[in-house]
C-alpha cells in the first residue's frame, strides 16, 4: 500500500470517527432518579378518581429530543398498586 493510499483511509477512518461522535444521541439526565414518596402516598388504597383500579400512576414526565438522527423519548412514571 502506498504512503498516499494509507494516509488517505487514515484521513478517511478519523472523518467516520468523529461523525459518530458528533452524531450520538445525548443523554437525558432530568429522569436520572426517583423523585421520593410521601407517607401520604404510601398509605393509599384507593383512589376516588378512578374507583376499582389496580394500581395509579402518581407521576409521569415524558422528555422527548426530536432533533438529530437519534430522536428519543424518555418516559418517567411512578405508580402505585
Amino acid at each position: 500500500m502506498s504512503f498516499r493510499r494509507w494516509l488517505a483511509v487514515c484521513w478517511f477512518t478519523v472523518l467516520i470517527v468523529f461523525l459518530a461522535v458528533s452524531f450520538r444521541s445525548k443523554t437525558v439526565s432530568a429522569v436520572g432518579s426517583f423523585r421520593p414518596v410521601s407517607s401520604e402516598e404510601l398509605q393509599m388504597t384507593k383512589e376516588r378518581q378512578s374507583p376499582g383500579a389496580p394500581a395509579i400512576i402518581l407521576f409521569r414526565q415524558v422528555d422527548r429530543d426530536d432533533s438529530g438522527l437519534t430522536a428519543h423519548e424518555d418516559d418517567y412514571s411512578a405508580s402505585r398498586s
